[in-house]
């Protein structure tokens, strides 16, 4: 493939080198790329809270899709245990706050970043994702590397989906116990910026 060209010259390389070339020449164009999709995506609405009855029905729906796995199925579940708990447990140490900056003399103008750091861990998972397939499209790469890129790819892709699963219910945590009222608002962290920087800062931020 053209974009794999800068390989032509090295076919002996080892697979580190090898993901290193490919994150010097790809990387950045790559996570401008996910970076731009995943905010398009956006996030939940921290302040649209469910129904009781909707927190039920979910946590119902997450019990028989557990209990209707038959034996077969869960032979592959416990081999992707690991990873599918280690992105589960990774999503809970992320703080799921919002940053908000606000104008020292202006307390009305405000700038919210949605839970940015669950936002950029997203974004490096799918990032290393994407550095591995294309590493791995280069045609002097030896079988047992690319067998090992292909298991590294599978574990990132179950990291990836236990991470997403931790979001999911700790997102429903934080709503359900603002529904029961023991938790008043949404977590954020604030920070009082001059005007100066609060204005630089809105000219470097772009929506898509």
């Amino acid at each position: 493939m053209t974009q794999l060209n800068f390989f032509k010259k090295s076919p002996d390389l080892s697979l580190l080198q090898l993901l290193e070339r490919t994150i010097q020449v790809h990387g950045p164009r790559v996570w401008q790329q996910i970076s731009l999709e995943e905010i398009k995506k956006g996030e939940p609405d921290s302040e649209i809270i469910p129904q009781f009855r909707e927190f039920l029905d979910r946590m119902l729906t997450d019990w028989l899709r557990f209990k209707s796995q038959n034996p077969r199925q869960m032979l592959p579940f416990i081999k992707q245990l690991l990873p599918l708990s280690a992105g589960f447990s990774f999503s809970w140490l992320l703080p799921i706050s919002d940053i908000c900056f606000r104008n020292r003399l202006n307390s009305n103008q405000i700038i919210y970043l949605h839970r940015p750091m669950i936002l950029l861990a997203r974004i490096l998972v799918l990032w290393l994702q994407q550095m591995f397939r294309l590493a791995q499209e280069h045609s002097g790469i030896g079988k047992k590397d690319r067998e090992r890129m292909l298991q590294i790819n599978r574990i990132l892709e179950q990291f990836e989906q236990g991470f997403r699963s931790g979001v999911y219910r700790k997102d429903l945590t934080v709503k359900f116990l603002r529904a029961a009222r023991l938790l008043k608002k949404h977590p954020e962290i604030t920070f009082p910026m001059d005007p100066s920087l609060m204005h630089w800062l809105e000219t470097q931020i772009k929506f898509g």
